[in-house]
Order: C-alpha cells, then structure tokens, then sequence
C-alpha cells in the first residue's frame, strides 16, 4: 500500500525551511549571512522524485494520462478565465477594494487566479505543475463571493453566475485531485507533500474524501505565534504594507476597528480540524520540543533520519526559531509584547 502524506503549514511557518530538513535530510546549521533566514526547498515528494521513496518516474507516461483526463472537463481554461472576469467586475467597487487592501488573505487573489489559468492555457503544460494543481485551486479565492455586502444586490446577476462557476470549478478541482491519488495508487508511487492548506479546507465540503493510504498533518498556533508567521511571512516576501496592517490591527489603539480587525489565529488553525496529527509550532520553533520535532519525522515516515542525528536536527530548528524571531521582531519591535510567550524562548525565567 502507498503513503499519501500531506502536512498544512501556512505561509511564514517555515514549510521550506522543515521540508529542507526532513523530505531532503538536509541538517545544517544556519547561514548567518542569511538576512531573512530565507530558504528554497521543493516541498513534495512524489512521482517527479520518485527515486527518493520508490514508486516510478516515466514523467512522459504521466503527463500524457493526465493531459487525456483534463480533456473530459471540456474548455477549463473558458470556465476559469470568466469567473477571473466576474470577479474582476466585482473588484472594480471602492467598498471591495478597501477590505481587500487590509486583507492579506486577498490581496493577491487576481494574480492567483491570472496564474492558474496561464497554466491551463501554456500548450507546453510543464509536467512539475501536474503535482501541484491539486493545491493550486487553494489559491483561488473563492470565498470572495460570499461576501455580500449592499452593493452586490446591484449585480445579483452576476453574484449568481460566479456562485454557479464556483461550484464547477469546485467539482473540477476535487476530481482532478482523487486523480492524482489514483494515479499513484495504479504506479505504486508514494506522495508527500507540504501545502499551505490541506485540500479539505476549500474542497470536499459536500463530497466526503475517503483516501485509506492519506495521512494528513498541520501545525497548531495560537495568537503569538500567529502573528509572528504573520510578520515573517510579510517581511520574507517584501510586503512592507502587510506589516504596517499587522502592526495596526495588533499593537494601535485602533486595533478593535472593524474593517482592520481578522481572526488571523483562527485562519492559521484551519488545518488543524482535517488532520490525522497535529504538531505544536511553538514546541517545534519556539520551544525547541524534542518530541514534537520528532513528529514531523514520524508523520514522513523518516524516523530513522531523526534517530541518527537528532541532537544536530534539534541544535538546527532552534537556530532557525532563534533567527526567526530576531528577523521578525527586528521588522516588528512590537511584537516584543509577546514577551511572556517568547520568555522561555530566550532563556528567562
């Protein structure tokens, strides 16, 4: 039987930095000239590196099936390419693109959609994006349209045009997914795979996923922590706007305002009720927790990567919290209010 893993670490919380670690056994310490405490690592491990775990690699037999399954659904790249026009009408109202500019769940929601369907449309459809188009759908925004505030009565046509296109979409992307599982199932390939969201968070609400072989995982945050990932995430990719948005909904007076005010914990804990094991980032990245680093080794299946070199795997992951929080609190002298969050972190009483 193959092992289908997928571990949910949102943005910021270091899913480049654990897959380097655990899918590629790269235990280094970290690199001071690193400003950022950056890393770029492939987060899956499956039919492309197939080499790595077992299973089969004819990259050439795997792309013909699926260009042949995505014939079925018809013309995607129409159906998506109108619902990015609806969409794109909608955004045209000031109300829309005020919230939108507070929202980092949102904001980049047009070029998210823009990038999809230039995937659909490439005619030399590249191979590796096969292994990421089930979560690639994560991208796309679709709650947007579930946002009704006074004005969208006066495009009730197209509101339910693009809840109809949503649900197709929806239906396309849940099938291209059990397609992706089936094809491994029929290649005896295994699957593991890091993602900012697991697939359940968007996809399967009416249609349950029952996948014996699948196994999935996220971390756990609570407010500190959140806001942390928050700023690193912001400040790793540049978004200077997206700190001063974190700054003002957490550490201002006006951060109880209603249009500046998300529940950024809850969003960062949407994995956490669709998985098998859930792993504590503040043990892991804070709190140096030997256990629970040693779960994300257990959870890919590597224990023996962990048992072999586990005091240089835990000196590491310290390393890379302990930088994190200097990066993030360096871009955001704020979050030093967390104090009492981060005290063990730094050795105090």
């Amino acid at each position: 039987m193959i092992n289908i893993r997928e571990l949910g670490i949102p943005a910021g919380a270091g899913s480049n930095y654990v897959a380097k670690n655990i899918l590629w056994g790269l235990v280094t310490n970290i690199d001071a000239r690193n400003d950022k405490n950056v890393f770029a690592y492939d987060r899956r491990i499956d039919l492309m590196n197939s080499k790595h775990f077992g299973g089969f690699d004819t990259t050439y037999a795997a792309r013909c099936s699926f260009m042949s399954f995505l014939s079925g659904f018809g013309d995607i790249v129409s159906v998506l390419d109108r619902y990015d026009f609806l969409l794109n009408k909608l955004d045209s109202f000031e109300a829309y693109k005020d919230r939108d500019s507070h929202d980092p769940k949102h904001a980049d929601s047009s070029v998210h959609r823009r990038r999809l369907i230039e995937y659909f449309e490439d005619c030399d459809f590249d191979i590796t994006m096969f292994y990421l188009l089930p979560h690639l759908s994560l991208q796309f925004p679709f709650d947007l349209v579930e946002i009704s505030p006074p004005h969208y009565l006066l495009e009730e046509e197209i509101v339910k045009e693009i809840i109809n296109l949503k649900d197709i979409i929806i239906s396309m992307f849940e099938d291209i997914y059990l397609f992706y599982i089936d094809l491994h199932r029929k290649n005896c390939a295994n699957s593991y795979l890091m993602v900012h969201d697991l697939v359940e968070v968007n996809l399967f609400k009416n249609k349950k996923l029952t996948i014996p072989e699948r196994k999935t995982g996220a971390f756990k945050f609570d407010e500190a922590t959140t806001v942390l990932c928050l700023v690193l995430d912001s400040f790793k990719n540049n978004k200077q706007d997206k700190v001063d948005m974190i700054k003002h909904q957490y550490f201002t007076d006006e951060k109880s305002n209603e249009d500046y005010t998300h529940n950024w914990t809850e969003w960062y804990n949407q994995n956490v009720e669709h998985a098998d094991v859930v792993i504590d980032y503040r043990k892991v990245f804070i709190e140096g927790d030997a256990n629970e680093i040693q779960k994300l080794y257990e959870f890919f299946n590597v224990p023996e990567l962990y048992e072999k070199d586990h005091q240089n795997i835990i000196k590491s992951f310290k390393e890379y919290g302990d930088k994190n929080l200097k990066v993030a609190t360096d871009c955001l002298p704020e979050l030093k209010e967390f104090d009492d969050m981060f005290s063990q972190h730094n050795g105090k009483d």
